[in-house]
């Protein structure tokens, strides 16, 4: 009717009009971005509504100084913890100054009337980690349901697909991971890492049964003449292998956790089976703490070889990037993240997407891997700026990539060895 009634040439101009009013302004607003000294891109559509919402205003973007040592469970240092000198009266150490200003915007009582907004109206980068809850996972209407990847017909969560038993297990993990005594532990060890290391911090979760392969990679590190003593930090699930690791001189988080909370120190070189799994958990965890404390981190397991020193290239890459991670060369719910070797740099948004991969947890099974992957793909994480690294450079020691690489490889995954 309406084209008998209306000539072809009106038609078009009232098609101009609709495009005009109601989707070129959505256009705008949904792809605006203001670019900050340090090319920190800030969505206009989000954030900037969200500030005029409740009132407040971003502060002054600093340099990054030393990191205030607290834990990811913790808040940030605000104003009203420091004194006129600068320092934190409940760490009494220097107050911290980080250079992305979106940092300290998501901490304290504003995150909460900020996070408010963003619930209401989900649009730009969550302000506060998501719940279990929030990221419906397994919801088909909201995620890419793919092979390898999280499935719950009955529940969008997930929740009720997973055993039991592991969910209260990793409730009962991060509960005790992030108690005071826990907390002041990690602190102590983050402040001795902060005076000697160099500009990235190495982390790596170990027990007794992949002790070979540590030792492998630091063997072949010193082979090369690259000094990894100072910047490495350890993470063993049991007291036999930090015993060890403190003999050579290197840091580790100390394990008294595991007083309350008993992890099999065997490893039968399967992925996600019997200790592997609480071991990936602490080591996401201790990122998390690392990147909440202003540390640029690299993060890999211990079945790496380091060709060449890889940290020039990775800090060169990383600029205006959020997260590095090698190839998974795989199109399921596994890839293409490869979770073995990950750059993860000190920003607002990678400190969220960790902090909500630490409250998923509970229901990621027995693969670190498929999890962040999911977030990765997941809607509110589409901001967080995730390169893949080349292959070339970061290879996996296997008939199709090796051969071709070895002569360009800078790190190689997989180089197990036997006892």
């Amino acid at each position: 009717e309406a084209y008998t009634a209306v000539g072809t040439k009106e038609l078009v101009l009232i098609n101009i009009f609709v495009c005009a009013v109601f989707l070129l302004p959505n256009a705008i607003n949904l792809d605006g971005y203001a670019v900050s000294e340090d090319e920190a891109a800030l969505p206009l559509n989000s954030h900037a509504a969200a500030v005029k919402a409740v009132g407040t205003s971003p502060p002054l973007e600093t340099p990054r100084e030393q990191p205030v040592l607290m834990s990811s469970s913790s808040s940030s240092a605000s104003t009203s913890n420091t004194n006129a000198s600068g320092v934190n009266q409940k760490t009494n150490l220097p107050l911290s100054v980080i250079s992305n200003s979106e940092f300290s915007r998501a901490e304290g009582e504003e995150n909460v009337k900020l996070h408010s907004v963003w619930s209401t109206h989900h649009t730009g980068f969550p302000p506060k980690a998501l719940s279990i809850e929030q990221a419906r996972l397994c919801d088909t209407k909201l995620q890419i349901t793919l092979k390898n990847g999280f499935r719950c017909a009955k529940d969008p969560t997930c929740q009720k697909c997973q055993f039991p038993g592991e969910v209260k297990k990793s409730k009962e993990l991060m509960k005790i991971w992030n108690s005071d005594a826990e907390v002041e532990s990690r602190k102590a060890v983050f402040g001795r890492l902060h005076a000697n290391r160099q500009e990235d911090v190495i982390v790596m979760g170990i027990n007794k049964g992949m002790l070979h392969l540590w030792l492998n990679w630091l063997c072949g590190c010193e082979d090369i003449g690259i000094d990894v003593k100072r910047s490495t930090l350890m993470v063993p699930t049991d007291k036999e292998t930090y015993d060890f690791i403190k003999k050579l001189g290197y840091y580790a988080i100390k394990p008294s956790w595991t007083e309350k909370f008993n992890v099999d120190p065997v490893y039968d070189g399967k992925a996600g089976r019997r200790g592997h799994r609480w071991v990936n958990d602490v080591l996401l965890y201790t990122c998390l703490d690392l990147v909440a404390n202003g540390f640029d981190v690299i993060a890999q397991d211990v079945d790496i070889v380091w060709a060449h020193d890889p940290r020039p290239y990775l800090r060169e890459a990383a600029k205006g990037r959020d997260i590095l991670t090698s190839l998974a060369p795989r199109w399921d719910g596994m890839g293409p993240a490869n979770t073995g070797f990950m750059y993860l740099k000190s920003t607002f948004r990678t400190k969220i997407f960790l902090e909500t991969a630490m409250n998923m947890s509970p229901i990621k099974g027995k693969s670190d891997q498929m999890l962040l992957n999911v977030l990765l793909r997941h809607q509110v994480f589409r901001q967080v700026h995730f390169e893949i690294l080349p292959i070339s450079l970061f290879t996996l020691m296997n008939k199709q990539n090796w051969p071709k690489h070895r002569k360009t490889a800078l790190v190689i995954e997989d180089a197990r060895i036997e006892r």
